[in-house]
Parts: structure tokens; C-alpha cells; sequence
């Protein structure tokens, strides 16, 4: 099952991490009675469901343990539904003891994990007091353990969720807007694009990181430039097949994915664009939903709540979610 991290190695960092998506996201309102009767809201409530762990939490559907990621994907998902989730007490409770910290000592601080808290409780409406001396205590980027990149770059997207903590906690960003701003400032490519590496070191940006770089910038009050060659760049990750993948015509790795198709949604969403071919999109954003009534990151494979959660944002960034 491809979202189990049983190792959060580097590379499910990077795929895990843009799970919750802009604090900002326009919030698709259905009426209570459309939400009710709908049989495509009911069959994906319905599934998410079948995640729920007794503790208050969901699961990865091949785990019998809560974790903090799909339960985020679940929180969010219900939100685009126009949904209030069920055991909204024992779920609020979950969030505020889920960080992974408190099952096991981790080998370093993920950051991520701090802002997938908060923006879940957010999203219920629930208290972040609690929050605000932890998050603003994190100053600048953290860099990444050595032995496991060379370079010890900080996980870019990762590290903004400290920006976009700040954000949804209302804390000032004057004492980050350098820090971070500088951090993102030289990841930004000359096509608009950003990548976890400085520009300098060569090569493309990525859809997940420029997503969460054009988040971040406006909340240290930085500018976001290059409009036209940006869109261009995300435009040009479209597939034939109307999905998206990570970056235009990549040496490796050049499939569709629902986390890519996503991302690069939300960035043209940003930059008030959208696809270039937005039926082809809708079509195959469809394709990946399984007969359990949840999404899979590609077709053909197992629904998940990350990817369900990642569905229903994009198809509220093109309008189409109804």
C-alpha cells in the first residue's frame, strides 16, 4: 500500500506533506439536504468511515492504528463534502495527541507533522492556543540530516508549514520573513517554478514544492513574480491523458499522479489560471475513484484518504466537484 510509511524516509516526506493544502482553500458549500442525498457524498462518506480507529482517529486502510496524515486527509475531505465529521470530540482530542513524537521518538523534528495538527483542528473550528508557543519558537528553516542528503537542504515543503502554522495561528511573521522568504527566494527557478534544491544547484521545479512556495510566500509578504512564464510551466504538466505529473516533460518519473494533478490545480487556481484542457482533467480525476467510494493516487491502485482528500480539492479547483 503505497501511503503505510512504515519508514518516513525522504522521499515519503516530500509525498506526504503538501496533504493539507492552502489555509486559504476556497471552501466548496453544499446545502445540508444536497449533502445528505447525494449518492456520490454518501458512498465517499461511507468510506471514509471505514477508516475510523476506535481511538478517534483513521487509519491507513491496511493499518489498524489511527495516524495523523489520513486523519487529516478525512478532516479535509469532509469539509470539501460540507460535512461536519462524526465524534467530533474524540476526533479533536486525537489531533491534539497525534504527532508521531508521542508514539516514538523520532530521529529529527518534522515539522510537517506540527502543521498537519493545526490546520486539521482549524478546520474543525477547534481551539489552537495550545499551538502558538511551539510554532513560534520555529524561526528558520531546519536543515535535513546529512547522512541522508549531502547537502542537509531542508524538506521545502516541510519547512513552509511553519509559515502556514504561523498563518492559521494568527502569529506575527516578522521574525520569519527573512529567514523563510530568503530560504524560498533562491529555490525559485526562472520559469516560476520552486524545488527543494537552490536554483543554483540546476534543474526543474516541482508541482508540490511550487505550490506550497506561492502558500507561503504572500504570508512573509513576499512578492509571487513571474505570473505568465509560471502558468506556462504549469500547463506544460499536463498530460494527454488530461492528469498531471511532476514536471514538464521529466527525464524521469513522467506519470500522472492525483497528488501532482492537484498541486498543479491549486497553483494555476493561485495564479488564476487553470488547465489547459480542464475536461480531459475532470475525466481522469474520475477514473481513479474506486468502487469502495474512495480515491487512488493512480488508477488501478487502492483508495486512501490522502488521495481522496486530494480528489475533491482538485475538482473544487476546477469548479467541479459537484
Amino acid at each position: 500500500m503505497k501511503h503505510s510509511f512504515p519508514q518516513l524516509n525522504r522521499r515519503a516526506m516530500l509525498k506526504l506533506v503538501s496533504v493539507a493544502g492552502a489555509a486559504t482553500a476556497c471552501r466548496v458549500r453544499l446545502s445540508g439536504q444536497a449533502a445528505n442525498q447525494t449518492p456520490a457524498v454518501k458512498a465517499i462518506a461511507a468510506y471514509l468511515e471505514t477508516l475510523a480507529r476506535p481511538d478517534g482517529g483513521y487509519g491507513w486502510g491496511d493499518s489498524e492504528i489511527s495516524h495523523l496524515t489520513p486523519t487529516l486527509g478525512v478532516v479535509g475531505s469532509y469539509r470539501l463534502l460540507g460535512q461536519t465529521p462524526p465524534r467530533q470530540t474524540a476526533l479533536a482530542q486525537y489531533l491534539r495527541r497525534s504527532h508521531p513524537r508521542e508514539i516514538k521518538k523520532l530521529e529529527q523534528e518534522r515539522r510537517i507533522f506540527d502543521y498537519q495538527q493545526v490546520q486539521a483542528l482549524a478546520w474543525l473550528g477547534a481551539d489552537l492556543t495550545e499551538f502558538s508557543p511551539k510554532i513560534a519558537a520555529l524561526t528558520k528553516p531546519l536543515a535535513y540530516l546529512k547522512q541522508y542528503e549531502r547537502h542537509g537542504y531542508p524538506v521545502f515543503q516541510s519547512e513552509l508549514g511553519v509559515v502556514m502554522s504561523h498563518a492559521l495561528l494568527g502569529l506575527p511573521t516578522a521574525g520569519i520573513a527573512e529567514s523563510f522568504g530568503g530560504y524560498i527566494e533562491v529555490r525559485r527557478r526562472s520559469n516560476g517554478s520552486f524545488n527543494n534544491t537552490p536554483a543554483t544547484d540546476g534543474g526543474d521545479g516541482h508541482v508540490m514544492n511550487t505550490l506550497r512556495a506561492l502558500q507561503a510566500l504572500p504570508v512573509l509578504g513576499r512578492e509571487v513574480d513571474r505570473k505568465e512564464e509560471l502558468i506556462a510551466w504549469l500547463r506544460t504538466c499536463q498530460l494527454p491523458g488530461g492528469g498531471f505529473t511532476h514536471a514538464p516533460k521529466p527525464e524521469f518519473g513522467g506519470v500522472d499522479d492525483l497528488a501532482y494533478t492537484r498541486a498543479a490545480l491549486r497553483a494555476l487556481s493561485v495564479r488564476g489560471a487553470g488547465p489547459t484542457n480542464r475536461p480531459a482533467c475532470i475525466a481522469q480525476i474520475h477514473t481513479l475513484a474506486n468502487a469502495d467510494g474512495g480515491f487512488g493516487d493512480r488508477a488501478g491502485w487502492l483508495s486512501n484518504a490522502t488521495a481522496t482528500y486530494y480528489a475533491l480539492d482538485a475538482l473544487a479547483a476546477l469548479g467541479a466537484i459537484d
